[in-house]
C-alpha cells in the first residue's frame, strides 16, 4: 500500500516487526499513518535489513537507497521473470491491494486510512469494485 516516494524514503527505524507495522512519517499531503505487514513481507524485510549494511531498508545494487527507478527496474526484472506481458506499474499495486483488501470485507473508511487518502473519493477510485457496491458498503 506504499506509495513509490514513500518507499523511497522508508527507513530501518520506520518498521516496528514487534506489531508488524510500517510507520509513514510523511505521506503525500503531509500525512503520517501505520500500515500493517503481511507476515511474509515482515519477513522479507527483516532478512533484508540484516543483509544490507548501508542502513537502507533496500539498497541498489552499488549499496546506495533505491530510488523510484530502481523500484521500476526491479518490478520490470521480476514481471519479464514470470512471463508477465502486459505492462506493470509500481501503482498497480496500490490498486490490487485496495481491491481485495475491500472485497476481504475491510471497511471502506479504514482503507481510506491504509492509503492515506484525505477524500473517499480518492479511495473509490483506487478499487476495482463497482461503485454501487461501494456505497452500499459505507451506507451498512
Amino acid at each position: 500500500g506504499l506509495r513509490r516516494s514513500e518507499a523511497e524514503k522508508l527507513k530501518a527505524r520506520d518498521i516496528d516487526f514487534g506489531n508488524g507495522l510500517l510507520h509513514v512519517r510523511k505521506g503525500k499531503g503531509g500525512v503520517a499513518r501505520k500500515i500493517p505487514m503481511s507476515p511474509g513481507t515482515k519477513k522479507a524485510l527483516l532478512q533484508q535489513i540484516k543483509k544490507d549494511e548501508s542502513g537502507h531498508v533496500i539498497s541498489n545494487r552499488f549499496g546506495n537507497k533505491m530510488n523510484g527507478q530502481g523500484y521500476i527496474r526491479m518490478l520490470s526484472k521480476s514481471a519479464e521473470k514470470a512471463g508477465w506481458d502486459k505492462p506493470i506499474r509500481l501503482h498497480s499495486f496500490r490498486h490490487s491491494i485496495a481491491t481485495h483488501l475491500l472485497k476481504r470485507g475491510m471497511p471502506v473508511e479504514q482503507l481510506q486510512r491504509f492509503l492515506g487518502h484525505k477524500q473517499l473519493e480518492s479511495t473509490m477510485v483506487y478499487t476495482r469494485v463497482e461503485n454501487a457496491q461501494l456505497w452500499n458498503l459505507i451506507d451498512t
